[in-house]
């Protein structure tokens, strides 16, 4: 297995199954949008929602109405596996194939199968108690997703395909350990939480596994990977594994910008040593470079925040969580922090200073690295499509979130 550090860029009720939900504003109701492959998939909606509490085997552990346990075959993720394995059943091995499971969890809202559930009892009874059953919850949902890959692989090696596989593991962002969804995760030792540009909400975990991989690189087994690696780049490395070219000829012509998606397999089967990527456009106030992440303006964080005069950057949601996270003192998480900066905005070195704790945008030393950062942010943003200029922030696609559990 090879680790890597990867950027998930901000590019569900699990006991229903649904694609997009639509708040109509005028009708004061939800639309359900669903759709499987060629047809309507509005059959597959519906289960232990907060209503279904106490009824169809659905029961609700602590004080949140949304947070359920009740049978598998009403769950989400259980129709995704169901899913896949049918795919893998129905496919000829012969030929190539490119399955993308996008897990729905570990995510709020936090439910989970009853059995799965009642093997976490003991977490009630540690030393660091739960809080209204959310550490029990989510470790449960943690041991379905585990269980649901180890499935998925048997059923690979059952039709004879696992040994020309390789598997691409990625998360999308942090977890939401004090924005917005109480109790559910933990960043420590890093800064913020998803939903923010600081590194809790964008520096992820993934890795790469499979016998495939073991064959094209076996030096890379066990080995970590620290450099710059976008959730946008799969798609130029599958691009090459495919043989096919990922360059947009119809986007060229056009005079668009070419796709933001370097290939990285040079870089995981060691015949590179550094990243061919050497900066990440998070937002249009966030941009890496080399060892520096510069954040301008309000970071992409909450505009509501009111900056002193004078000051380049005002990024909220600047809090640490600690070791032991949720735990039973903290009731209702939330962070407060806001950090300003002055003479450019707030630039870290997130190699050296990965928690992002030391501020460098007031060391005269790093004046030049905040001015040409700060122009490179301000290229970037002239030539992206940006979603909150394009539409107001009450669209249903204003912030579409992408989950990549890939399976080549």
């Amino acid at each position: 297995m090879l680790r890597m550090v990867t950027r998930g860029m901000p590019c569900l009720d699990y006991f229903s199954w649904f694609l997009v939900t639509i708040r109509n504003e005028k009708c004061g109701s939800n639309i359900v949008d669903m759709w499987d492959t060629s047809h309507p998939a509005n059959t597959l909606n519906g289960s232990c929602m907060e209503y279904y509490n106490n009824t169809h085997g659905c029961a609700q552990p602590g004080t949140n109405g949304g947070y359920t346990v009740g049978p598998e075959d009403l769950y989400e993720e259980h129709k995704f596996v169901a899913r896949v394995l049918s795919i893998i059943e129905n496919h000829d091995p012969a030929t190539p194939l490119f399955l993308n499971y996008d897990s729905h969890i570990c995510h709020s809202p936090l439910q989970v199968p009853q059995e799965f559930f009642d093997k976490f009892g003991f977490i009630n009874s540690s030393d660091v108690p739960d809080w209204d059953f959310h550490r029990h919850l989510y470790a449960a949902m943690v041991n379905y997703v585990d269980t649901a890959v180890g499935t998925i692989i048997e059923a690979l090696k059952a039709k004879g395909m696992w040994e020309n596989t390789l598997w691409v593991f990625q998360s999308d962002n942090g977890g939401p350990s004090f924005t917005g969804d109480n109790h559910t995760a933990n960043n420590f030792p890093l800064k913020g939480a998803k939903y923010t540009n600081w590194e809790g909400g964008i520096r992820v975990n993934a890795f790469l596994s499979g016998p495939y991989l073991q064959q094209q690189a076996p030096a890379m087994i066990g080995q970590k990977l620290e450099g710059f690696v976008s959730i946008c780049d799969y798609y130029a490395t599958f691009a090459r594994l495919a043989g096919q070219d990922p360059t947009d000829h119809r986007a060229a012509l056009a005079g668009l910008p070419p796709i933001d998606s370097i290939d990285m397999w040079d870089y995981f089967t060691g015949k590179t040593t550094s990243s061919p990527r050497t900066e990440i456009f998070a937002d249009h106030e966030v941009l890496l470079k080399g060892a520096y992440k510069l954040f301008v303006g309000h970071g992409t964080g909450d505009k509501h925040v009111a900056c002193p005069s004078g000051d380049a950057a005002c990024v909220s949601n600047g809090c640490w969580g600690g070791p032991y996270y949720p735990n039973a003192s903290v009731a209702t998480p939330a962070c407060n922090a806001v950090e300003t900066c002055k003479n450019g905005g707030c630039l870290y070195n997130i190699f050296a200073d990965p928690e992002e704790r030391v501020n460098l945008s007031e060391d005269p030393q790093h004046k030049v690295i905040v001015r040409e950062t700060a122009s490179n942010t301000l290229v970037f943003s002239s030539r992206t499509l940006d979603a909150h200029n394009t539409t107001h922030s009450d669209h249903p696609f204003a912030n579409v979130l992408g989950y990549s559990l890939v399976v080549y």
